[in-house]
């Protein structure tokens, strides 16, 4: 189902922020999960969509870090999962689960790292 808070635009902004739109940008790799690609996703995120979007559960996390393409779609599908499956409804709501995850935004507990990135894929998006 097409998520019309979820634009090409949105999809834009969210990589430049997150990589510079590098397709190769890996994340703090001293972390148990660290982010890959474009779009910085992580391993919990991956296996979120994979558990809600029947299609994807065939395919690796390890897949995302050599498909820009690929790295693009479950970005895609994540942000629609924060909105259709977790039900944060506003488009602040769905960069803040993006960025510190659902539990956070569920629970009111928005960092203000967090805020701060809100604001940036704001300021990116086409007026």
């Amino acid at each position: 189902m097409a998520d019309s808070l979820i634009t090409e635009d949105l999809l834009n902004a969210v990589a430049f922020i997150e990589s510079g739109n590098d397709s190769r940008a890996v994340g703090d790799v001293k972390l148990a999960n660290p982010a890959i690609g474009a779009f910085q996703m992580r391993r919990p995120a991956f296996e979120d969509v994979q558990r809600l979007r029947s299609k994807y559960r065939k395919r690796w996390f390890e897949e995302l870090a050599d498909d820009p393409a690929f790295q693009r779609e479950m970005a895609r599908n994540y942000l629609e999962v924060l909105h259709q499956d977790y039900g944060l409804n506003t488009l602040d709501d769905i960069l803040a689960g993006y960025n510190a995850g659902p539990t956070a935004v569920r629970k009111g507990r928005i960092p203000e790292s967090t805020r701060h990135y809100i604001k940036k894929v704001r300021a990116r998006l086409t007026p």
